[in-house]
């Protein structure tokens, strides 16, 4: 069994803003922060980051054990992003190694599923799957930087072949009404969460 790695930032590029989890989820402050400029911030319920630059390496992880994420799951997350240059954040992965999505994808050729956000004009989000390095997403509507959005993310392993996971968007605070957009991947394997 391979270990699996639950990464909530990934620093791959220059912005301002703030991921949470939903209290009695996580506690940020068991995580393992890779900062050595000093950029994130971690609390017991949030992580915030600041001035993130895409040539270095800034990420908090938790080791999670082999086979933690081999059934379905459901993660919580609230994220405001305001403007930054036009390039990618990953603000939650699941993966089987230790690093910025960046380097999983184009140095180890590894597997990992991932919420991506770029924020220049306005927020995109990309819900991915990285096969051996190989790269499939569904991409989010326009959405307004500077404003807060819920998210759902989900994994069933009744839909499809490998599971599927699940990129649910909201506008309405925890309460999760008002749905503004969904993304959907259907996974092509289990390494990542078996």
């Amino acid at each position: 069994m391979r270990e699996i790695i639950l990464t909530t930032l990934l620093g791959l590029l220059i912005f301002y803003g703030m991921a949470f989890a939903s209290p009695g989820f996580e506690n940020f402050t068991t995580y393992t922060e890779v900062d050595v400029p000093n950029r994130v911030t971690i609390g017991a319920t949030s992580t915030s980051w600041a001035n993130l630059d895409s040539d270095e390496d800034v990420y908090v992880y938790s080791d999670k054990g082999a086979g933690h994420f081999s059934g379905d799951f459901e993660h919580l997350e609230k994220i405001n992003q305001n403007p930054g240059v036009n390039a990618y954040l990953a603000s939650w992965m699941v993966s089987v190694a230790t690093g910025t999505y960046g380097y999983i994808k184009n140095t180890i050729s590894s597997d990992a599923i991932a919420v991506l956000n770029e924020g220049n004009v306005n927020l995109e989000l990309l819900l991915c799957e990285l096969n051996a390095g190989v790269q499939a997403c569904d991409t989010s509507i326009a959405l307004a930087l500077n404003t807060n959005y819920w998210f759902t993310i989900e994994r069933d392993e009744a839909i499809g072949a490998n599971g599927t996971v699940t990129l649910l968007v909201y506008d309405d605070g925890p309460a999760r009404t008002n749905e503004v957009d969904g993304l959907s991947r259907a996974l092509s394997e289990k390494q990542y969460i078996a």
